[in-house]
C-alpha cells in the first residue's frame, strides 16, 4: 500500500522525471480503484501526488512529454498482457470449437482464430494471402469466427454461411468463397443467388431466425469484444492479436515465430 512515508522515500531517493513517471502509473491505477475499498491511496495522498506532478511539470516541461510516452507504452504492455490472459482463458472456444468452419490442417499443430465479416472489405483483401499460407504450411489451419457486425446483410449471410458448416460443413468453403468474392455489398438478392449457385436454398431458409446459429455468432461477437478487437478482419495467435489488414510476409513472420517457439518449447 502506498503510504505517506513511501511517497516522502520516494521524492527524496529518484529525480523528478522517474519520480512523474512513477506518479502517474499509480494516479492512473488509483483511478481505476476509486470506488474501492481497497484503494491504494487516500485523498489526502492522492492531493500530494498531484501537487508534486504540477511542480514538477512547472519546473521541467519535457518531463511530462516523457511521462506520456512511457505511460502509454505501459498501457500498451498492460493491455497486451490482457489479451494473453483471454486467449489463455478462451483457447477453446477460439482454436478448437465444433461450431466453427476451418480450413487447413485436420490435425494442426499451429491454429490462428481468423474474424470476419462478409462485407468487409479488407477481409476480401486478406483471404487470398490465408488461402496461400494454408496451401504452404499443412500444419496450418484458419478457424473462421463470423461476426456480422457491418449491418443486416451481414448478419444474413454469416447465418446463412453457420448454417450451411452445421448441416453440410464440406460445402461450406465454396459458399464462403462466392460470399466474399461479391465485388459491392451483400443483399438479400445477392445472397439468394449465391444459395441456389452452391444449390443451398435449404440452409439459407433454415438460418432465418435460427436461434442456436444466432447464439454461436453472438458467442464470436462477446469473444471479439472480450479480446479488444475493434473491427476486422484480425487474427488471433495463441499468444496475440494481428488486427486489420496484413500483408502475407507479416502473417507468415507470425507462423514462422509460433512454430519456432513450439520447438524450442518442445525440445526442452
Amino acid at each position: 500500500m502506498m503510504t505517506s512515508i513511501t511517497i516522502s522515500i520516494i521524492k527524496a531517493t529518484m529525480n523528478k522525471a522517474a519520480f512523474l513517471l512513477i506518479s502517474l502509473v499509480f494516479l492512473a491505477f488509483n483511478s481505476a480503484q476509486v470506488n474501492a475499498e481497497t484503494s491504494s491511496f487516500s485523498d489526502e495522498q492522492r492531493a500530494e501526488l498531484k501537487l508534486l506532478i504540477r511542480d514538477a511539470m512547472v519546473e521541467d516541461p519535457e518531463i511530462l512529454r516523457d511521462a506520456i510516452i512511457a505511460f502509454q507504452a505501459y498501457q500498451e504492455q498492460q493491455q497486451q498482457l490482457g489479451v494473453k490472459g483471454v486467449i489463455q482463458q478462451q483457447a477453446d472456444h477460439l482454436f478448437n470449437n465444433p461450431n466453427d468452419p476451418w480450413m487447413g490442417s485436420d490435425k494442426p499443430s499451429i491454429t490462428i482464430a481468423y474474424f470476419t465479416d462478409f462485407n468487409c472489405p479488407y477481409c476480401k483483401r486478406v483471404e487470398p494471402s490465408l488461402a496461400k499460407l494454408v496451401e504452404e504450411y499443412p500444419q496450418l489451419r484458419v478457424v473462421i469466427k463470423m461476426v456480422p457486425v457491418l449491418g443486416p446483410s451481414s448478419e444474413e449471410a454469416a447465418m446463412f454461411a453457420q448454417t450451411l458448416w452445421l448441416e453440410q460443413p464440406q460445402q461450406f468453403m465454396a459458399l464462403h468463397n462466392k460470399l466474399m468474392a461479391s465485388p459491392s455489398r451483400l443483399t438479400s438478392e445477392s445472397i439468394a443467388k449465391v444459395a441456389k449457385l452452391t444449390s443451398s436454398e435449404k440452409s439459407l431458409e433454415a438460418s432465418k431466425q435460427n436461434a442456436l446459429v444466432k447464439q454461436i455468432l453472438d458467442g464470436n461477437i462477446r469473444l471479439m469484444e472480450q479480446l479488444g478487437i475493434g473491427g476486422t478482419p484480425s487474427l488471433v495467435f495463441s499468444n496475440d492479436v494481428i488486427p486489420g489488414l496484413v500483408a502475407y510476409e507479416q502473417i507468415k513472420q507470425a507462423i514462422d515465430a509460433e512454430l519456432n517457439t513450439k520447438e524450442q518449447t518442445h525440445g526442452e
